[in-house]
């Protein structure tokens, strides 16, 4: 997964609309881990960033997530492959959504962008095109 990703750009590609008017602010590509961050260019508080590392520890059962406090989001492809996926909310303006797979894991943080609902579903689509596991 990791070698496949050379920079931001093609981070910031799987997840199109979301980051409409924001611009890249960091960027850190290596080949242990990837951080991408963009801010609106009109309001610092609007936030997105993705991180992808390797795996360093096995995938947590959905009870030890959930008991976390993460929404724990049911995805055949995600589970199939030995993953999990889930969502912590911390407040109305913040959201994560997680992948954890047995061989890497992909994070992207949303701050302030839009309702919750939609940030979910255009993340959920980001990070499952990263995955390779979206479908066809």
């Amino acid at each position: 997964m990791l070698e496949s990703i050379t920079d931001c750009k093609a981070v910031g590609e799987h997840f199109g609309a979301l980051l409409d008017g924001m611009e890249p602010t960091m960027e850190s590509v290596s080949d242990a881990s990837v951080f991408c961050d963009w801010a609106a260019a009109d309001d610092e508080e609007t936030v997105f960033s993705v991180e992808v590392w390797p795996a360093t520890s096995p995938v947590p059962a959905a009870e030890a997530v959930a008991a976390s406090g993460g929404t724990v989001l049911e995805d055949p492809r995600i589970s199939d492959a030995g993953g999990i996926v889930y969502a912590i909310a911390p407040s109305s303006e913040a959201l994560a959504l997680t992948v954890l797979l047995p061989e890497y894991s992909i994070s992207a943080t949303a701050l302030n962008l839009v309702s919750e609902a939609e940030q979910k579903q255009q993340m959920s689509v980001g990070l499952f095109e990263m995955t390779g596991l979206a479908a066809s």
